[in-house]
């Protein structure tokens, strides 16, 4: 059986708009959006499984690994083609605010990190990770016309 994954992802788009939203309780954008997100997560997936394959397959499991990998970039072909479809600055926004959410999620591991090698202290630690916090809170709840809006003013 090949990988079909793809399809009940794009199944879910067609048959129930909003359904993303309230699998991750997030209500603030609207479709275009949340498909945004969807496939960019869906890539970001399948390209770090296909990086981990040769973990999973040994030596004379090559052909098999191929098959996995090639059945994923096909995958992932389809999905592209709906991120094709979507307005370039929503998409844009979509990948800038996955990548900003990463940065600070890695930052309050460094901070954790740090203060575990005692580095920092607790109400040091305590200070940094609110403040990051605050930013990931923003990012999360700020609306995303906004964002565009700030994106536009900036040209």
């Amino acid at each position: 059986e090949s990988l079909s994954d793809w399809e009940g992802i794009k199944a879910c788009f067609e048959t129930s708009p909003g359904i993303f939203s309230k699998l991750t309780g997030e209500h603030s954008m609207g479709d275009m959006m949340q498909k945004a997100y969807c496939v960019l997560s869906f890539l970001e997936a399948h390209r770090c499984a296909r990086n981990e394959l040769p973990r999973f397959f040994h030596g004379d499991d090559a052909e098999v690994q191929q098959q996995v990998a090639s059945e994923s970039s096909a995958e992932c072909s389809q999905a592209e083609e709906i991120l094709k479809a979507l307005p370039e600055d929503l998409v844009m926004l979509a990948r800038t605010e996955m990548f900003a959410r990463k940065l600070l999620q890695e930052q309050l591991h460094e901070v954790d990190e740090l203060k575990e090698r005692g580095l920092l202290t607790s109400a040091d630690a305590s200070k940094l990770g609110h403040h990051v916090q605050s930013e990931l809170l923003t990012l999360l709840h700020r609306p995303k016309n906004e964002w565009l809006a700030l994106k536009d003013g900036a040209k």
